[in-house]
């Protein structure tokens, strides 16, 4: 999720979460429900950790394969989405903090290299919509 600024376009901001005191710092995500397509689940998902409204229209998708234990593997599909919202509102019992970030400084917040891989891949992407090298 991606903000651009008001005053300078070229500068954006990306909206991270905390799930839970001193817990990493990542991207909203989460269960996709019965009948729900992957965009509607992002969106959804989105809305409910943070309350920023977003609608998914661009061709980026990045997934990640993890375990987080032993035995169990999870996919996470990643989309890349636009908002003018600057106001956040994280979901009491579920996510300690919400907040936008610089891009420029999301590697020294996000925990987790899948988390830093997806947003360079996101980034990279921009970068070729806008005819841009990164």
């Amino acid at each position: 999720m991606l903000r651009r600024d008001a005053d300078d376009p070229h500068r954006r901001f990306l909206l991270v979460i905390r799930q839970y005191r001193s817990g990493p710092v990542s991207f909203p995500k989460g269960h996709v429900e019965f009948g729900e397509t992957e965009i509607e689940t992002a969106e959804r998902e989105v809305f409910e950790e943070t309350a920023v409204r977003i609608k998914i229209r661009s061709a980026f998708r990045e997934t990640i394969r993890y375990s987080p234990a032993k035995g169990v593997e999870k996919d996470v599909v990643y989309f890349l989405a636009y908002t003018d919202r600057r106001e956040i509102c994280p979901r009491r019992g579920e996510i300690a903090e919400a907040f936008w970030v610089d891009v420029s400084r999301a590697n020294e917040v996000l925990d987790h290299a899948n988390d830093r891989h997806v947003l360079k891949m996101a980034l990279q992407y921009i970068a070729s919509e806008e005819g841009v090298k990164v």
